[in-house]
């Protein structure tokens, strides 16, 4: 489409259809007057799809021959490179495994870091639902109701960060739940367990919690 609607844009005059057209409307041309096309864009496509229109029977005809000639050639190097596109996607799955962390490898196969995402979902659920007291096996497992757990974890609110003492304070913003028992070290069931008693959960800043994963 063109645009003439480009004021500042310096022009040019198409030698087809004589118009002064801004510049973004022709195409480059390395060895052409100023490196543009003579011809601006539009009066190119047209004159491309006249010569196609013109010669396509005959382009035809040519195509199924190539392809009758050097059939074997063809379907040869088609074969080579769905091998190498299918190899290639295979190592690309290959390294993207290597490359995933060790913690989300785990996921799918241990059955204590499927109960540990569960535990955590249940946990944040709690939180965006404003502590509300329901009925769950879950609470009655880790021992306290889920209204104790909002008011524990907001009771860290409004203060400095415990771990870094910083002067910042805590906000729903710039606050995360930290494990003083780190996630990684549960074994069993139990450790889960122990992870999300209220004794072991604190809020700390953003940096705070992002270094200590990476430490661990």
């Amino acid at each position: 489409m063109l645009r003439l609607n480009l004021i500042d844009e310096p022009r040019k005059v198409c030698r087809k259809c004589v118009r002064r057209l801004p510049v973004s409307c022709y195409s480059k041309h390395n060895k052409a007057k100023g490196g543009l096309h003579p011809r601006c864009k539009q009066c190119r496509a047209a004159q491309d799809a006249d010569l196609y229109r013109r010669q396509r029977e005959e382009r035809l005809v040519r195509a199924k021959q190539h392809y009758r000639e050097r059939r074997e050639e063809i379907l040869a190097y088609q074969r080579d490179l769905y091998a190498n596109s299918s190899r290639h996607r295979f190592e690309a799955k290959q390294a993207a495994k290597k490359s995933r962390p060790k913690w989300r490898r785990r996921r799918r196969s241990d059955p204590v870091i499927h109960l540990m995402d569960s535990v955590q979902t249940q946990i944040r659920k709690t939180l965006n639902g404003l502590g509300r007291d329901r009925r769950s096996a879950l609470y009655e497992r880790l021992g306290y109701r889920q209204s104790d757990l909002h008011a524990y974890l907001r009771s860290f609110l409004g203060k400095p960060c415990a771990t870094c003492n910083s002067s910042t304070v805590l906000a729903l913003a710039n606050a995360e739940i930290d494990h003083i028992v780190q996630r990684n070290t549960a074994t069993s069931r139990e450790d889960v367990w122990q992870l999300y008693r209220l004794e072991n959960m604190r809020m700390v800043c953003k940096t705070c919690n992002k270094t200590r994963r990476k430490r661990s």
